[in-house]
Order: structure tokens, then sequence, then C-alpha cells
């Protein structure tokens, strides 16, 4: 175990996210309460250093590293829902907070972030918006702002590139964008006897051939891709 996530004053431990450096050296937490801080651990030594707190009542929930690993973003969210939510941008050696945000807007509600293969664009979750912003990595600015989710708060790109997928948490969907378009088909998440999915978090296999979802009020993980046997019989007397 690896110790030393207490935030401030606070007796309760609450690391939320987590993403590794490319090269398996460092990991990143978030810790989902208001001022908190995304702590870098040197998985060596398993030292941990920390950011200063984004501001009082901010709170850091999603965290990703691009992948040639020069730059890491922090979904950053206001409690109060008083001033913006934002992209946050941290030193991905020193763990030091940069000054540089991506403004996303009061109430947006930011929960995760990926990163395409390229790492020339990230794609974040918006909740509270129901949106999922399309962020420019050379510019550290929102180039487009797509709608027609449900609550989403997990995100994924396929290892190609060509596809991102949400998990809605809204209304038991994985929403997959096409990149190229921009355009966005939903998957129902069904589970039989299960009335809600609760869909939150997504991950890709490597091959890019399957998703995996897990299911928060199901208490499930839902595949997606591949194949299964259908059994198929006659009924009635038609």
């Amino acid at each position: 175990a690896i110790g030393g996530f207490t935030i401030g004053a606070s007796t309760q431990p609450n690391p939320q996210a987590l993403a590794l450096s490319p090269d398996g050296t460092r990991l990143y937490v978030a810790d989902n309460v208001a001022g908190g801080v995304v702590r870098t651990v040197t998985l060596a030594s398993r030292t941990v250093a920390s950011t200063a707190s984004f501001g009082p009542g901010l709170v850091p929930v999603g965290v990703a590293a691009s992948p040639d690993g020069t730059r890491v973003y922090v979904a950053v969210r206001d409690s109060q829902r008083v001033a913006a939510d934002f992209i946050g941008l941290v030193d991905p050696r020193s763990g030091a907070a940069l000054p540089t945000v991506i403004g996303l807007g009061v109430g947006s509600e930011p929960t995760a972030i990926a990163f395409t293969p390229d790492g020339r664009t990230a794609y974040v979750a918006n909740r509270g918006a129901q949106t999922v912003s399309v962020i420019d990595t050379l510019g550290n600015a929102v180039r487009a702002t797509l709608s027609g989710f449900r609550s989403p708060t997990g995100i994924a790109v396929t290892p190609d590139g060509t596809q991102v997928y949400v998990a809605n948490g809204g209304d038991d969907t994985v929403s997959v964008i096409d990149v190229a378009s921009g355009n966005a088909s939903a998957i129902a998440i069904i589970l039989p006897g299960v009335p809600a999915s609760g869909p939150a978090g997504i991950a890709i296999s490597p091959d890019g051939s399957h998703a995996y979802v897990s299911d928060r009020a199901a208490n499930a993980v839902t595949e997606i891709g591949g194949s299964a046997p259908l059994t198929i019989a006659l009924d009635g007397g038609g």
C-alpha cells in the first residue's frame, strides 16, 4: 500500500482518480475533495509529492497523462458552482501546478479525461453540462463541444484513435463518437433483472477489440465487443 493521501487537516483520505506516466515510473492521484491536490508518486521509492491546492472549494476529480509524458491534465470543478470549472495542468515530473487553465464553464463538472494516441487532442466528459469537450493540446484550448450525452462520467479513446467511448451514467448507455465526423451513436447497457446499471468508468483493451464498463448501480462490469453464441428457437404455431 502507498499512504500519505490525507487532505490538509482532514483525517479522511479520498484518492479518486489515477493515471500512470507512459514510462510507468510515476503515478498521478487526484483527491476528490474541496481544496484537494494532485499527488505524484514516484513508484520506485513510493515517495509522494503534491501540487499546491487549486484553490478553496475546488475539487480535482479526474487526471490523465499525455502519451508522450510531457503534460498532465486535471479535471477541476468548483463545489459551490460559482467559478467556472476547468482543466488544470500539472508538471509531469515535479507535480507543480502550472498557470495555464482551460476553462469549461460554471457547472460543467468535468469528471474524466482521455488523450488520443498522438496526444494532439484530449476529450473531457462533463457530467454537469452533459457534454464532451474536445481540447486542442497544442494550444490548450477547447476546439469543440459535443452535446447529446446524459451525465457522462467515464471516457476512453480506442488505440487507433478513430473512436471515443463515453459512459453515460444518466441513461445506462455508452456513446461512441466517430473522431473524424464528431457524430455519436449509443449502445444500451442492459443487464437482465437490473433496473439501472449506472455506467461510470470505461477502459478499452490494447488491441481495441473490447471495452469494459463499470456498472455502479448493478455492481457489475459489462463487456462490449467480440462475439457470443446466440440460441434461436421457434415459438408458436404460425
